[in-house]
């Protein structure tokens, strides 16, 4: 290992300690919501019913509708929207009426490339609980 590492930081603009520096945030970045408190019992409605090796595409569309993947809120909208396109707006009128959103799946449920998604914006229309078969490797919100 040498001694010491030679670092070049000659093209880095320092931010002057006299000016505050604001973050300005564009249409399709908002603040990532926090997970609600668990609740002991669940008093939900089963919103979906979906077969086997229910992908993360399924779940959360890519494509076109990745461009909202930094506002959880917009993204949201089209949750199931290959599956059935009504999904999101039922979750969204279950989770006003004060009671949580319930999937039930067979085997395989989450696989595939984007979890995070797939598993924060099922949690911001108001689903409290996955009911599978099985579970592939599946990232949880904090």
């Amino acid at each position: 290992m040498p001694k010491k590492f030679l670092i070049d930081d000659s093209m880095i603009l320092w931010p002057d300690k006299k000016m505050p520096a604001s973050v300005y945030r564009g249409p399709n970045i908002g603040v990532l919501p926090r997970r609600p408190e668990l609740f002991d019992d669940i008093h939900g409605t089963v919103t979906i019913k979906v077969g086997d090796k229910i992908t993360t595409d399924h779940i959360i569309p890519a494509g076109a509708r990745m461009k909202y993947r930094s506002n959880i809120p917009k993204y949201s909208e089209f949750v199931f929207e290959n599956v059935d396109s009504t999904f999101a707006e039922r979750a969204q009128a279950i989770q006003k009426a004060g009671k949580q959103n319930i999937i039930v799946a067979g085997l395989s449920y989450g696989q595939g490339s984007s979890r995070e998604h797939a598993a924060l914006c099922p949690m911001y229309l108001g689903v409290h609980a996955v009911i599978a078969k099985s579970f592939e490797e599946f990232t949880r919100p904090i």
